[in-house]
């Protein structure tokens, strides 16, 4: 298979589960001290189910609501679980199970926390990311005034040949 072939692919999987959305979401602590998440999953306006991880370290906890929504999102999920073997060929594995699709709700819950976190930061920060981090890493610079801002981002461009604007940046 190739490169191009399995990048397709990947789109394709990408686009499953284009409209849907996680809202809602917070977090707590779980019995051991483990950070949870809990929260609302939608399919444009409509809820399809409400979901919390586990306090005690195990299965998400969903709540379908009525419609069958659930059922569909997890159905969408069979573009996302394709498997590369070490042979070349491609297949998609059709047993969409519960983990998968609790998987999927986790991942969107945590960008969306993410997505938050940087909407916060880009009040009073400039964040950004350069090839040299760590991956997950970033880095921010206070801001005191919208002209500040303009001059920090100029000073960032002029230090670092390649960045990456994760917000604050506009």
């Amino acid at each position: 298979m190739t490169t191009k072939t399995k990048k397709t692919l990947l789109e394709q999987a990408a686009t499953a589960i284009e409209g849907y959305r996680v809202a809602s979401v917070k977090t707590f602590r779980g019995h051991e001290g483990e950070s949870c998440l809990q929260g609302k999953l939608y399919r444009g306006k409509t809820l399809v189910a409400e979901w919390s991880e586990s306090d005690s370290g195990g299965c998400m906890w969903v709540q379908p609501a009525p419609g069958g929504h659930w059922a569909e999102f997890k159905a969408s999920i069979v573009a996302l679980t394709l498997v590369w073997p070490d042979d070349g060929s491609c297949a998609a594995n059709t047993a969409v199970d519960f983990e998968q699709a609790e998987l999927i709700v986790a991942e969107m819950g945590a960008e969306e926390l993410w997505q938050r976190s940087l909407r916060r930061m880009a009040k009073k920060h400039v964040v950004f990311r350069t090839p040299s981090d760590e991956p997950g890493s970033y880095r921010k610079a206070k801001v005191h005034t919208e002209a500040g801002r303009v001059r920090i981002v100029q000073a960032i461009q002029a230090t670092f040949p390649v960045v990456e604007w994760l917000a604050g940046a506009e």
